[in-house]
């Protein structure tokens, strides 16, 4: 599959990033590989493979879950660097897209 440069714009815009156009370049070849190496996949035999649970052979060793008597209010914030007595004060990170607000993307 290839992916032209305007798919590549449209995608930029839609997850609202900027690309350069190298990175454009790269950035289809890399698509490229991803879906050259899915389109493979029903190609492989699987038959002599269990089916797994996990994808990793080790177990997660847990530790028993033993009810501690809660900090409270006081404690928890008594070492926060803003709070108003009841909550944290944290800055805010949610940021607004100056630009490319109204997408419209393809069904």
């Amino acid at each position: 599959m290839e992916f032209s440069k305007e798919k590549i714009d449209k995608f930029a815009t839609t997850v609202n990033i900027e690309l350069t156009p190298s990175q454009q370049v790269q950035f289809a070849k890399d698509l490229k590989e991803m879906t050259q190496w899915i389109d493979s996949l029903p190609t492989v035999d699987i038959e002599k493979n269990e089916p797994l649970l996990t994808l990793s052979s080790e177990t997660n060793k847990l530790s028993e879950d033993i009810p501690e008597k809660p900090i409270g209010v006081r404690s928890a914030l008594q070492n926060a660097p803003k709070h108003d007595g009841a909550y944290f004060h944290v800055p805010n990170i949610t940021v607004k897209p100056e630009k490319n607000t109204n997408l419209i993307v393809d069904k």
